[in-house]
């Protein structure tokens, strides 16, 4: 396979060729360091980028500081330990949350990795600002390291490229859903490469309703603008974001919660000038009334074409039928134990609010719940962290070699 078979988006003139016979660079070195501050730089000042508040988000993690500080972290435990490269990294990129491509591609190059990245043939206003301005970064004498050792391309559901692009790499990251990664699974790695994949996966939010109901109203204020990030930055259809809502506390507690938080969302929706395609809320209605045709139990309350909220038994909170652009499924508990009835392996981030950490860590101890890869709070859960689905991509993409 040669480049001439790919659509080659960055950097320009780059190939297939030059990329698989680079050589690695030191793991954590001070040129994937101080080429991803430049990058974060670049967001974070971008006129262009600020319309994108996900592509601020971004900037702020790629700082030096913050890579340093999980740089540092993961080697403080390995002091005697003895990490490089693993070779070549073909990250394959989703197409419902843009920038989740960058975030594996910053982790493998700081652990002195080449890496191809294909790209969703979908493209996106947010996408075409960070090629922007990574074409020309990439294009600067300065990064020539890291243009040689990097290829971000495009191709259609081509058997044969994706074939010819594992058969040549180290590692292969797989960003969902199950049909992607099961279509690559039929495409042989090479015998010595390893894979991450990461299936398409179910989030929610737990709230104390008594803590909310007591909030002050500045308190509320933030707590729904928190909601709002984790939430509709992606249409609500990134894995981490929440698309069940589960009240801890009494019927009456969880009755004083909604009072007040669910119309602070929508004074956040409207201070945020967030609008709904109306395709996207025919969707949730349809959605919606499916569910309550299924389950005459089902109550459906929207307060805002952009809020809509289902209410209905916790065994049915977990139900996979949804569409994003604010559907929530809602249900309440007396206790956190009775989350054990839907946490499968599906389960990925749970966010809180108002929950003592002791709690969360007593539940995990004592319940030892099937799923749930991360819990934080509410206003973090698209925060990115090199250790993903349980996976510690700094492991996955690092070989230690043993010295005796």
């Amino acid at each position: 396979m040669t480049s001439a078979d790919l659509d080659v988006v960055l950097p320009k003139g780059a190939t297939v060729e030059a990329v698989v016979s680079s050589s690695n660079l030191p793991p954590f070195g001070k040129v994937q360091l101080a080429f991803a501050n430049e990058l974060a730089k670049a967001l974070t000042r971008s006129p262009a980028v600020r319309a994108f508040p996900e592509l601020v988000a971004l900037g702020f993690w790629l700082r030096a500081a913050n890579l340093t500080k999980i740089i540092d972290s993961f080697l403080s435990t390995r002091l005697d330990e003895i990490h490089l490269a693993r070779g070549l990294v073909f990250h394959v990129s989703p197409s419902n949350v843009d920038t989740i491509f960058v975030y594996s591609w910053f982790v493998s190059l700081l652990c002195g990795n080449r890496n191809i990245i294909r790209l969703s043939s979908k493209s996106s206003p947010q996408t075409s600002a960070l090629l922007t301005v990574l074409e020309r970064l990439l294009s600067q004498d300065e990064w020539n390291d890291i243009a040689k050792r990097t290829l971000i391309v495009r191709y259609g559901h081509d058997v044969a490229a994706s074939s010819a692009l594992s058969a040549c790499c180290d590692v292969r990251v797989i960003w969902g859903g199950d049909a992607t990664i099961n279509t690559f699974r039929s495409i042989p790695l090479n015998p010595r490469a390893t894979e991450l994949a990461f299936a398409n996966k179910f989030s929610l939010a737990v709230l104390d309703a008594s803590s909310v109901a007591n909030a002050q109203d500045r308190a509320t204020r933030q707590l729904a603008a928190n909601f709002y990030n984790d939430v509709y930055w992606f249409g609500q259809m990134a894995c981490s974001s929440p698309r069940m809502v589960i009240w801890l506390g009494s019927a009456e507690e969880v009755e004083l919660a909604c009072s007040s938080f669910w119309p602070a969302l929508k004074n956040e929706l409207d201070r945020r000038e967030f609008a709904i395609a109306a395709p996207d809320h025919m969707n949730k209605e349809v959605l919606a009334d499916a569910l309550a045709i299924d389950d005459p139990s089902v109550r459906i309350t929207e307060p805002d074409a952009r809020i809509t909220r289902v209410w209905m038994s916790l065994a049915r909170a977990r139900d996979d039928l949804h569409c994003g652009a604010g559907l929530f499924h809602e249900a309440r508990i007396n206790s956190l134990d009775e989350l054990n009835s839907i946490l499968d392996r599906k389960i990925q981030t749970v966010s809180y609010f108002g929950i003592p950490l002791e709690d969360w860590s007593k539940y995990l101890r004592t319940c030892l719940p099937t799923g749930i890869d991360r819990i934080v709070p509410i206003g973090s859960a698209l925060n990115f962290d090199s250790v993903w689905d349980g996976q510690d991509m700094l492991v996955s993409f690092t070989r230690q070699i043993t010295i005796r």
